[in-house]
């Protein structure tokens, strides 16, 4: 459990109006970005960013919004966000890969490895030819669509909610991934925890400041998940052009690989033992109690 600052966000009449300029200001972010002439790794970084936390600030807004509504508006933002995955998901492979030639043990797959980071450079470039201006633009009108319906939606539509019971269930889905993905860590349960994590320590970040060790969870869990997507990425270069790598060379690259993933994953499983030692009752009646002060001392 962490420290935050205080926050002033907490007047129950005025929070859901909050929640939802946050969107449209997330949303407002984002698209300034995609209408760049030219974009670059960190702004497309960005870009995501915003609207990954868009979704999380629409997921507390839900029962206000209606299901219907909710699913129509979160579907536009993760299709936005989708199109830039293909040319952000090229730059950390290299990112990554880099950081796999700079351990000790990366030497003996440093020649394979910067054959294939040229592949990807070629691949990224390939990817932002394609994602146009024009073809952003779209990308664009869309979110003004999702802004202006947002901002239509009448004040008394906006109940007061229960941000508490909305942060603990988020807190319960993580709780409940990360059980599963301990039961049996595999890529798909994995992923699926990180997600849930992102999502509860985005609302957290929203509503209350900051969650210092859910962010340090979620990224042990990034980088495990970038580890996972350079194998994929690397096994499917290596069939399309086989003479990539020889056998042992894939072999000294895939224990690399298990080695990483094996190192971030330890550290997740032993950081969230302690963040996820709470029942999701428990921490309910704790951020009820301490929005009732107007502060957060712990997560």
């Amino acid at each position: 459990m962490v420290e935050t600052p205080k926050s002033d966000f907490f007047d129950e009449r005025m929070a859901m109006r909050s929640l939802l300029q946050t969107v449209v200001g997330q949303i407002d972010r984002a698209g300034g970005t995609l209408l760049r002439s030219v974009l670059s790794d960190e702004q497309v970084h960005a870009a995501r960013k915003d609207l990954k936390r868009g979704r999380a600030t629409l997921r507390l807004l839900r029962r206000s919004l209606g299901c219907a509504a909710y699913r129509r508006e979160n579907r536009q933002l993760r299709d936005t966000a989708r199109c830039l995955s293909a040319l952000r998901d090229p730059a950390v492979l290299l990112g990554t890969m880099q950081r796999l030639r700079a351990l000790p043990d990366g030497g003996i797959a440093s020649p394979a490895l910067r054959q294939i980071a040229v592949m990807l450079r070629q691949e990224r470039e390939s990817v932002r030819r394609r994602l146009s201006l024009p073809l952003r633009r779209r990308a664009v009108a869309r979110l003004e669509s999702v802004k202006g319906r947002l901002l239509s939606i009448e004040p008394v539509v906006l109940e007061t909610g229960d941000l508490a019971e909305r942060l603990a269930h988020a807190y319960q889905k993580a709780r409940r991934a990360f059980a599963a993905a301990r039961a049996r860590p595999d890529d798909e349960r994995l992923h699926e925890w990180r997600k849930q994590v992102k999502y509860w320590t985005d609302q957290l970040q929203i509503v209350l400041g900051a969650c210092k060790a859910g962010e340090k969870l979620a990224d042990h869990l990034g980088n495990d998940h970038d580890l996972a997507l350079l194998a994929v990425r690397i096994r499917e270069l290596n069939l399309a052009v086989p003479a990539v790598l020889s056998e042992d060379t894939g072999r000294a690259i895939d224990l690399l690989l298990v080695k990483r993933r094996t190192f971030w994953q330890r550290k997740a499983f032993k950081l969230a033992a302690a963040l996820f030692a709470d029942s999701p009752r428990a921490v309910e009646r704790r951020l009820r109690k301490r929005m009732r002060r107007k502060t957060l001392r712990r997560c």
